[in-house]
């Protein structure tokens, strides 16, 4: 009889702790009034919020934070365009940038002889500028060539459009195309190109400046092309 009353004594004892507990535990209120006031991220006014994670007071707020987030998201991703752009130009070879200097170089002798109406420096026959093919029918045409003067390769004087039939082997002679240069330039500019020249080093900050320099000149003069057309 004795345990039978220690037992309910327990049972008494502990529904009376447990009873005590839910009586006494705090619960969110539906309304958030027991909620700490905060700062709205946004407008800096202080609020009462109604959920736990909300930081803003109001939903003109709410739509302000997504469009500054979306913004710095979008100017992280440029920033991180650019540093690897920046990358893998600090990368490029000697050769690389010298081929991109003269696809830029000689974009802009093309565009320069179509302005001045010059048809091909060798035969002299019109230029057909708008062909439609890949590649066209107009080169840049090195009188004297890379392989045999490398330091004249960005020399105006020594590249002119021409027809790209005459840029071939057995397109022209040496003679037509030298007569051609008399005649758009003088005897003397072709006897200076001729003439002995000291051979330039060009490193690869140079490359850059020669190809960021001519695709501006390059761009320029093509603009002007599409305003008269």
């Amino acid at each position: 009889m004795g345990a039978k009353m220690r037992k309910a004594g327990w049972f008494c004892r502990a529904f009376i702790v447990k009873s005590e507990a839910i009586r006494t535990h705090k619960r969110p209120k539906a309304n958030g009034s027991d909620m700490k006031q905060k700062t709205c991220k946004v407008c800096d006014r202080e609020f009462l919020p109604v959920r736990q994670m909300q930081s803003v007071c109001s939903p003109v707020c709410a739509s302000k934070l997504v469009r500054k987030a979306r913004k710095t998201d979008q100017e992280e991703k440029k920033a991180t365009r650019k540093a690897d752009k920046a990358k893998k130009e600090s990368l490029k070879s000697l050769g690389e940038l010298r081929k991109e200097a003269q696809a830029q170089f000689n974009r802009f002798i093309r565009f320069r002889d179509q302005i001045a109406g010059h048809g091909c420096i060798c035969c002299g026959r019109p230029l057909n500028w708008n062909s439609g093919k890949p590649g066209g029918d107009v080169d840049a045409g090195h009188y004297l060539s890379r392989g045999a003067s490398i330091e004249l390769a960005f020399d105006e004087r020594n590249v002119n459009a021409q027809a790209k039939s005459c840029n071939r082997p057995g397109g022209t002679t040496r003679a037509q195309f030298r007569d051609g240069m008399i005649d758009r330039y003088g005897v003397d500019v072709v006897d200076e190109l001729e003439g002995p020249h000291e051979l330039t080093q060009l490193r690869h900050d140079d490359l850059r400046a020669i190809r960021d320099k001519y695709r501006k000149m390059a761009n320029d003069l093509s603009k002007s092309i599409e305003k008269t057309n």
